[in-house]
């Protein structure tokens, strides 16, 4: 049987597809990828950054979760996890965001490796962007990688991430607070 070949998406006729869409896709090299859903550990990881990050920021800051898109180029877009952004033109536009200060993804199995190195990769192009967290589901544990040289400092429970947008310094403890137990810890 002969392979199907697709021909590449642009940004526009992607997001045409995907406001109709019964499941979500991301949209890779001009390609839609459907998402496969999470787990409860990971929906209350990024509750509990979401939370965290909100009661921090700016007033003129907003912060979303999981289904909002992220335009990278012409050819690219993701959803991440978590994004913090303070841009007017962010907040005009109800469909997607291009200029966010913060981005995260919570760690799964099946992520390790995009999360790690082409996420990475893609989002730190962003000329917006000052950080990029990645959160792990198995211990507290949060990877945050900062501009401009995108180095990786490792934040455990008793720690805090001193981002420079928020108003005081962002508890690991906090954000994994509804998670500890069922990861083994006493609270």
């Amino acid at each position: 049987m002969p392979e199907t070949k697709h021909r590449p998406l642009g940004f526009e006729d992607y997001l045409a597809l995907e406001t109709s869409a019964d499941v979500r896709h991301e949209l890779v090299d001009g390609l839609m990828r459907a998402m496969v859903g999470g787990t409860d550990r990971h929906n209350e990881l990024v509750f509990g950054l979401r939370s965290a990050l909100r009661s921090r920021c700016n007033p003129n800051c907003r912060v979303y979760s999981e289904s909002v898109k992220l335009k990278l180029n012409d050819s690219n877009s993701r959803y991440p996890d978590v994004i913090l952004t303070c841009s007017e033109a962010d907040h005009e536009q109800p469909l997607y965001k291009t200029e966010p200060m913060l981005l995260a993804e919570v760690l799964s199995d099946s992520s390790v490796q995009t999360d790690r190195v082409t996420k990475l990769n893609e989002y730190r192009q962003l000329p917006s962007l000052a950080y990029y967290l990645i959160l792990s589901q198995e211990t507290p544990r949060i990877e945050c990688y900062s501009a401009p040289d995108w180095q990786c400092r490792i934040f455990g429970l008793d720690s805090q991430l001193p981002l420079s947008m928020l108003t005081s310094e962002l508890p690991v403890q906090e954000i994994y607070q509804d998670v500890l137990i069922s990861m083994g810890f006493s609270i």
